[in-house]
């Protein structure tokens, strides 16, 4: 039997999944994903030609709070700053991954020119792009797909993305990228 949680509104929810916020110009998110367990660390880019500057949360659920303290697993660090769990450019355009259990969907995508890992997407979105409508298509144009431990363990990724105008919630259901505002 599945186990539910009600939240204050008296509706059931499916424990495990990621929660963000969009009111207004403001924008939030939890950070409860492996709480205690997972270490997160400050990325911040700098402008570069093409490319936005870019403030955000990373982390690697493969990198504990132990290993840093231990100095444990360094070439993994390499990959941190392109791992933006959540994140906003200088352009005030916000994207993150929200967690989300599989259920009664299919997972899998279409085959398409370009491939890109869902745990990617926030570092793209943020670096490449300026508003919502940019980040959605280039979304849109993608074969995107989400790391097999996470298919596993029955959850898959969704994004959310916005400004202080507008903000969407991207999700990949049934071999389509759906789109709500």
């Amino acid at each position: 039997m599945e186990q539910k949680n009600e939240n204050i509104s008296g509706e059931n929810i499916i424990p495990g999944a990621c929660s963000s916020f969009h009111k207004g110009s403001i924008y939030g998110r939890s950070l409860d994903w492996l709480v205690n367990y997972e270490a997160d660390f400050i990325i911040k880019t700098s402008a570069m030609p093409g490319r936005h500057k870019v403030i955000g949360v990373g982390g690697c659920a493969k990198i504990t709070a132990d290993d840093v303290k231990e100095g444990k697993l360094l070439d993994a660090f390499r990959i941190l700053p392109f791992y933006l769990q959540d994140g906003m450019n200088d352009a005030g355009l916000y994207c993150n991954i929200n967690v989300v259990p599989i259920i009664d969907v299919d997972y899998k995508r279409s085959p398409k020119e370009e491939r890109v890992c869902t745990t990617m997407l926030p570092r793209i979105i943020l670096d490449k792009f300026t508003t919502p409508t940019e980040a959605i298509e280039y979304i849109k144009s993608v074969e995107t797909f989400t790391p097999k431990e996470f298919i596993d363990g029955g959850y898959d990724m969704h994004l959310m993305v916005g400004n202080s105008e507008e903000c969407y919630i991207v999700e990949f259901v049934d071999d389509d990228v759906k789109v709500t505002e």
